[in-house]
C-alpha cells in the first residue's frame, strides 16, 4: 500500500457528510487519495488548477452552480480530468444530460458503495487512453523521421499509390526525375501523369497482381513520361506496405537509367561514325608479303599510326608495328588457312610509342596479304568505360536494394513491436504488470528505432558534408565512467566480461574537444564488439598518449573476414549481406565512427586479435585542462539529492511536463510547472529561490528563446536548460546564443539529464 500511487480527488459538495461519507468508503476500498472540498464555484475554478486532481466528485446541486456547470467549464479548459456526478435523486433526463455533457459516470448518494469501483474503472480507462495516445504519437513520430528520410535520399524516387493509381506519396527524388511537385500529383492518378499511353494497361495489371498476390516485380526497365512530356528510362523496384487487412499501398522505387542509355547512344553513334569512315576509305589500307614487307599503305593508315607520310611508314618491317609480335603470326597462318580473315583484333604501336587497339581485314592475294586497318581505340575505350559504368551501376543497384531491404527490416522490426504491443495494451484481458511490460517493450523499440533514424540523418550529413564539430569542455573520467556502467549492464546480458583499463580513473582530466561525437564513435564500436563477441570477453583501454588520448576495443568475438577490412568502412556495408544473415545492423555504425573520429583528426583502424576477434582503436590530438579533483564522482544513473533546490519546469505538453516531473521528483527537489513562456518570466521574476529553468524551446505565448533571453536580462545567474524535440545540427548553437546554459534534445534520458543538471549547478 505504501508503494500506492496517491490519487488526487477534488470534491464540489457543500454537504460536509457527503463528502466525509464519501472519502470513508474510497478509504474503506484501500485507495490512497489526497482530496480537497469546495462548495463555491470560484473556489472549484482556482482549485482545478491549483490542486491538479487526477479525478472530480461533483454534487449535480450546489449554492452557485450545478453539475452541469462543473463539467462545461473542465471540457472548456480542455481539462482531460474524469467527472463523477453525485446527487441525493436523479431523474433518467437528468442522467442522461450528464452523460452527454461529459460526465464520466453518476453515483446515487445512497450507493456510495459504487463510489470507489467506479473512480477505480474510470481512472484505468484513464490510464489506458493515456498509453494509447502516447503510442500514437511515438507512430507518428517515426513515420515523419522515415518520409524525412526518404526525401535525403536524393537519387532514389519513390512513388506511393493505391491499387486504382491514386497516388499517396512523392519524394523530392520523385520531384526532380518526374519533374512534377508532390502538391501537383497527391491524390491524382500516376496513370495521367507519368505513365505513357502504351504502357497503361500493363502497369494496372502489374499494380493489381502485386497488389492482390504480395508477390513485387522487381528490376524492370521502363519508359515513363515526365512533365514536359519527354520520356525517361527508369530501373525499378517495389514493395507494398499493408495500411489495413484489407488495403495497401505499393511504393515504387525509381532509379534514373538516363546516363547509362546516354552513353549506349553514344556508343552506337561512334559505331555509326566508323562505319562511315569505312565507307568513304578514310580507313588504313595496305599490301604486304608475308615475309613482313610493306607493298603500300595510305595516308590514312600513315596518320593512324602517327607517321609523317606514308612512305615513311613503308621503310619499317610490318612486324615492328605489332606490340605482339605473336599476334601478326597468328594472322598470317588464319590467312594460309582460310584465304582471309575478319575482325582480327590486335594492338598496334605508334610511331611516338602509343598503343592502337585496331581490326583488320585481310585477304590474300597471290604472294602477298591486302588488308583494311580500323582503328577502334574510342570504341574500345568507350566499352571499358561501359563495363566499369555497368559494375558501379550493378554494384549501386545492388547496395541499394540492399540498403532498402535492411532498412525496411531494421525499422519494421521495433516498428512490428511498438505496432503490436500497442494494441495488446488495448486488450483488457491483461493485468497491469503485464501492461507495464508492455509499456517498457514499446519504449525500448522506440528509442531502437530513434537510434536507427538518427544513424541515417548522421551519414546524410556526412556524406553532404554537414557535419558540424562542437568543441567544448568535458571530463574524461566522467565520460568513460559512464560509458563503462552502461556497457557492464549490456555484456551482463550477454554473459561477457568486459574490462575496462582506464588510465585516467583516479585523476579528473578535463579535455576540449567534441564530446558527443566522442561518447557515439565509442558506442558504435562498443555495440559491434557485443554483437559479434558471442564468448569471451572485451577489453576497452583509454590512456593518454602525449597530447592525444588513445582508444582500443579489443574483443574475441568472430573478426573481421580477410578482404572485408575497407569494405565494413562503407556506408550500408556488411561482411555478410544476405537475407538469412546471423547478425543484424544497418551498416552505418562504423562509417559514422570513422567520419567522426576523422572530423576530429583522429584516425580510426583495425587489426586482428591474436587471440581470436579484433581490435579497433584511435587516437584524438586533444586539449587538456587538468583541475583538481573536489569529490568523487557521481554515479548518474542514481537520483542525486538536490532536496535544497527549487527547479521550474517550463513546458506547455503535459505528457513532457509529467515525464520531466517524474524524473526529478526522486531527487527532493522543489518543482514549479508553467505552460507558456509569459508565465514563466512571471515566475522567475516573483520567485527569489530559484535554482533552475527547464525551457520547452516551442511554447506559447512568448517562445522559448525569447523567454530564455528575458530571464537572463533579469536574472543572469539562473541556469536555463533547453528541453527540445528539435535535434537537428546548428539547434544546439541557437539555444546556446539565446542565453541557454546547456541543451538536451528530446527524448530526454535520465543520465543524461542528470549529467547536465550537475554541471550547470556545479
Amino acid at each position: 500500500m505504501g508503494n500506492q500511487k496517491e490519487i488526487r480527488i477534488l470534491f464540489a459538495e457543500d454537504n460536509t457528510p457527503d463528502f466525509e461519507l464519501a472519502v470513508h468508503e474510497l478509504e474503506s476500498a484501500g485507495l490512497s487519495i489526497i482530496s480537497e472540498c469546495v462548495e463555491k464555484r470560484n473556489d472549484f475554478e482556482k482549485q482545478l488548477f491549483n490542486f491538479n486532481p487526477d479525478i472530480i466528485i461533483s454534487d449535480f446541486y450546489l449554492p452557485d452552480f450545478t453539475g452541469l456547470d462543473v463539467l462545461e467549464f473542465v471540457i472548456g479548459q480542455n481539462l482531460q480530468i474524469p467527472v463523477i456526478i453525485t446527487t441525493g435523486s436523479i431523474n433518467e433526463e437528468t442522467a442522461v444530460n450528464c452523460m452527454k455533457a461529459g460526465a464520466s459516470d453518476y453515483v446515487l448518494k445512497n450507493q456510495f458503495r459504487r463510489l470507489p469501483v467506479t473512480v477505480k474503472e474510470i481512472l484505468h480507462k484513464k490510464q489506458l487512453q493515456k498509453a494509447r495516445l502516447a503510442s500514437e504519437a511515438a507512430i507518428r513520430q517515426s513515420e515523419e523521421r522515415f518520409s524525412t528520410l526518404l526525401n535525403h535520399i536524393s537519387d532514389i524516387a519513390v512513388q506511393g499509390y493505391l491499387k486504382d493509381g491514386t497516388i499517396k506519396y512523392w519524394n523530392k527524388a520523385s520531384e526532380r526525375l518526374y519533374q512534377y511537385r508532390a502538391d501537383e500529383v497527391m491524390g491524382k492518378s500516376l496513370f495521367k501523369l507519368i505513365v505513357p499511353d502504351e504502357l497503361t494497361n500493363y502497369v494496372k495489371a502489374g499494380i493489381m497482381s502485386m497488389l492482390e498476390t504480395g508477390q513485387v516485380i522487381q528490376g524492370e526497365e521502363l519508359r515513363m513520361k515526365r512533365k514536359d512530356g519527354k520520356y525517361v528510362h527508369v530501373f525499378s523496384n517495389h514493395a507494398i506496405y499493408r495500411l489495413t487487412e484489407e488495403e495497401s499501398e505499393l511504393y515504387s522505387i525509381d532509379i534514373d537509367l538516363s546516363a547509362r542509355i546516354n552513353a549506349e547512344n553514344a556508343l552506337l553513334e561512334s559505331e555509326k561514325k566508323y562505319r562511315k569512315l569505312v565507307e568513304n576509305s578514310l580507313i588504313g589500307i595496305y599490301q604486304s608479303s608475308f615475309d613482313g614487307r610493306f607493298r603500300f599503305v595510305n595516308e590514312a593508315l600513315a596518320r593512324m599510326l602517327e607517321y609523317e607520310s606514308s612512305k615513311e611508314l613503308m621503310a619499317i618491317p610490318v612486324k615492328d608495328i605489332y606490340l605482339f609480335p605473336d599476334d601478326r603470326k597468328e594472322l598470317l597462318q588464319s590467312i594460309s588457312e582460310s584465304k582471309s580473315t575478319s575482325d582480327f583484333e590486335t594492338i598496334l604501336i605508334t610511331k611516338s610509342g602509343h598503343k592502337k587497339d585496331v581490326v583488320i581485314n585481310a585477304s590474300s592475294e597471290g604472294e602477298d596479304i591486302a588488308g583494311m586497318v580500323l582503328d577502334i581505340s574510342s570504341r574500345k575505350a568507350a566499352e571499358r568505360e561501359m563495363v566499369r559504368a555497368r559494375e558501379i551501376a550493378e554494384e549501386s543497384d545492388r547496395l541499394k536494394s540492399s540498403f532498402m531491404a535492411n532498412l525496411s527490416h531494421e525499422v519494421r522490426t521495433p516498428m512490428n513491436g511498438i505496432v503490436g504491443f500497442a494494441e495488446l495494451l488495448l486488450d483488457d484481458g491483461f493485468d497491469e504488470e503485464t501492461k507495464r511490460s508492455f509499456i517498457e517493450t514499446i519504449s525500448q523499440n522506440s528509442y531502437q528505432l530513434l537510434d536507427i533514424i538518427t544513424d541515417i540523418i548522421e551519414i546524410s550529413k556526412i556524406e553532404t558534408e554537414q557535419l558540424i564539430i562542437n568543441y567544448r569542455e568535458f571530463s574524461l573520467a566522467e565520460m568513460m565512467k559512464d560509458i563503462e556502467k552502461k556497457y557492464q549492464l549490456v555484456a551482463a546480458k550477454k554473459s561477457l566480461s568486459i574490462n575496462f583499463l582506464i588510465e585516467c580513473r583516479k585523476e579528473d582530466v578535463i579535455i576540449i574537444s567534441d564530446e558527443a561525437k566522442i561518447r557515439q564513435a565509442l558506442f558504435h564500436l562498443l555495440n559491434n564488439a557485443v554483437k559479434f563477441t558471442e564468448t569471451g570477453g572485451i577489453e576497452v583501454r583509454c590512456s593518454k598518449k602525449g597530447s592525444s588520448i588513445e582508444f582500443m576495443i579489443e574483443d574475441t568475438g568472430i573478426g573481421v573476414k580477410k578482404g572485408s577490412e575497407e569494405l565494413i568502412f562503407k556506408p550500408f556495408r556488411q561482411v555478410e549481406e544476405s537475407l538469412n544473415r546471423k547478425y543484424g545492423g544497418n551498416g552505418l555504425g562504423l562509417p559514422i565512427s570513422k567520419a567522426y573520429i576523422e572530423s576530429l583528426g583522429g584516425n580510426l583502424w583495425l587489426k586482428p586479435n591474436p587471440a581470436g576477434g579484433s581490435i579497433f582503436g584511435f587516437n584524438l590530438p586533444v586539449r587538456f585542462k587538468a583541475i583538481e579533483l573536489t569529490g568523487s564522482l557521481q554515479d548518474l544513473n542514481e537520483n542525486p539529492d538536490y532536496s535544497m533546490f527549487t527547479f521550474l519546469i517550463a513546458e506547455d505538453e503535459f505528457t513532457n511536463m509529467t515525464y520531466l516531473k517524474k524524473l526529478l521528483v526522486p531527487t527532493g527537489a522543489s518543482l514549479i510547472n508553467a505552460t507558456t513562456g509569459k508565465q514563466a518570466i512571471e515566475i522567475v521574476e516573483m520567485n527569489s529561490t530559484l535554482n533552475l529553468v527547464f525551457m520547452d524551446i516551442k511554447m506559447p505565448e512568448i517562445d522559448g528563446l525569447e523567454a530564455t533571453r528575458v530571464i537572463k536580462k533579469m536574472k543572469p545567474h539562473i541556469p536555463v536548460i533547453a528541453t527540445t524535440a528539435y535535434a537537428m545540427t546548428g539547434d544546439r548553437e541557437i539555444c546556446l546564443s539565446a542565453g541557454c546554459d546547456e541543451y538536451i534534445a528530446k527524448p530526454i534520458r535520465k543520465s543524461e539529464l542528470f549529467r547536465i543538471i550537475r554541471k550547470v549547478l556545479d
